[in-house]
């Protein structure tokens, strides 16, 4: 196999798509050739050439012939990625622009994986759809950092998905929630975002989640407050509408929910449909568990109807997450982060945020920490999986290790790492998060729900 572990990390998710799509043929297999250093890196199944992985670094006079020479030389239903060395915003743009010319003259389609990767799937044969399983989501159209973005599935239309995030201008306290589509493939914007415009006016807008709700898009939006030094947040819920030019409008007025825990207000928030579709929210793991129903027309409301004592996890207290899903089982799934602030942490074993898209017997990076010295005051965030009963709204099950978590230093807010889902959905065995990284980045993974089932085990 592609020794992936030595790829630098612009490149690194296409080729964890690549064992996925390959390890599910295993048995027919041959040869794997050549070296990332070389020309290519190829995949041969009964001797014909079904993928090449080409690191681009020749200027652009000779590029489409370049790749047409690669996709004459490969079967049907193969796959050819070109990724290029200098991934600049205005080199991608350039090449961008001339292989979408040429893949549309061979009626090809193309597809692009930030910062600067894109592939073709050769038409015909008999091999399986190629996608990739974990993603970046080029919004810097927008913003430089982007993050904190939720997805849901459209009610109307099976082609895109719906998704929000949250930008900054300057400082963390002038926060800007933004709303389009993507694409159900790529899950890359179709079109540019539009910006919300939300109440109250000139407040800080944080940690947007999206979900369905009576077969309509809802959106839920903290505004905080840091005067203090703590943070005051209060939560907001409202419908989201889209007009004919593929603008979004809120449905005012926007409603305000308190807290039942008084002035700090936590903006971690669940919303999610009941039996009866009414409104249910998970306020928080920490320091107990809680379930609230919530009344729209009546936001000062709330009736407790689950409870139960600390929900301990080894890597931190649990806070917000995606909206629950109905998972196969019939049981409810939701995607949670924890926080861990100084504290010594061993992890048992080599785990990264790379670990949705790659199969357990295809290794891990070896730059995966496995110890933990020390953690600053903002610490660290974790992503895990949490299943919930539907009829207790107790919790069952959890991920004994994070399914994400970043390893990789970066300009974050803080120089952290962290990683922060806000949404999810399950479209028969596939389930799609999208999650924040670093405080700087709009990502979204796949993962199988029968490899997620597996990883869940009995809370003591």
């Amino acid at each position: 196999m592609i020794d992936a572990l030595k790829v630098p990390e612009p490149w690194c998710n296409i080729l964890d798509s690549l064992r996925l799509w390959a390890n599910s043929r295993q048995h027919t297999i041959r040869s794997l050739d050549g070296a990332i250093e070389t020309r290519f890196s190829s995949l041969k199944i009964d001797g014909n050439l079904i993928w090449v992985f080409s690191i681009w670094r020749g200027n652009r006079s000779n590029l489409s012939s370049y790749f047409e020479e690669i996709v004459s030389e490969i079967c049907p239903g193969g796959v050819v990625a070109l990724a290029l060395e200098d991934h600049n915003d205005v080199r991608v743009n350039l090449v961008r622009l001339e292989l979408l010319d040429w893949a549309s003259k061979n009626s090809l389609r193309l597809h692009f994986v930030p910062p600067g990767t894109f592939w073709i799937q050769v038409g015909g044969g008999e091999l399986e759809a190629f996608k990739i399983w974990n993603l970046e989501v080029d919004t810097t159209s927008i913003a430089p950092l982007g993050f904190n973005p939720s997805i849901c599935l459209h009610p109307f239309r099976s082609d895109v998905r719906v998704f929000a995030f949250r930008t900054v201008t300057g400082v963390w306290e002038e926060g800007t929630i933004w709303i389009g589509l993507l694409d159900e493939q790529d899950l890359q914007l179709i079109r540019a975002p539009h910006r919300l415009e939300l109440h109250p006016v000139g407040a800080n807008f944080e940690d947007p989640r999206l979900y369905l709700f009576n077969g309509e898009i809802w959106l839920s939006y903290a505004t905080s407050d840091w005067s203090s030094g703590v943070t005051l947040s209060k939560q907001h819920f409202v419908l989201l509408m889209e007009a004919t030019d593929g603008s979004w409008q809120c449905a005012w007025p926007a409603v305000g929910l308190p807290s039942p825990f008084g002035r700090r207000q936590e903006k971690n928030w669940i919303f999610f449909s009941g039996p009866a579709d009414e409104l249910l929210v998970q306020y928080s793991a920490y320091p107990e568990w809680r379930i609230h129903e919530r009344f729209l027309d009546s936001p000062e409301y709330f009736h407790e109807i689950a409870v139960s004592g600390q929900l301990c996890w080894p890597f931190g207290d649990i806070r917000g997450g995606t909206p629950f899903l109905i998972a196969p089982n019939g049981m409810l799934w939701t995607f949670f982060h924890s926080s861990l602030k100084h504290r010594t942490m061993d992890l048992d074993g080599p785990v990264s945020y790379h670990l949705g898209a790659v199969s357990e017997d295809s290794g891990h990076r070896p730059d995966a920490e496995k110890e933990w010295k020390y953690f600053d005051e903002h610490g660290r965030y974790f992503c895990g999986l949490l299943e919930m009963d539907p009829e207790s709204y107790l919790p069952r099950r959890i991920t004994r290790k994070p399914l994400l978590y970043q390893n990789r230093p970066s300009s974050g807010r803080f120089h952290n790492h962290v990683v922060w889902p806000a949404g999810a959905f399950r479209l028969g065995d596939e389930v799609t998060v999208s999650y924040g990284l670093d405080d700087r980045a709009c990502r979204c993974v796949r993962f199988s729900a029968k490899l997620l089932d597996g990883l869940l085990e009995a809370i003591d």
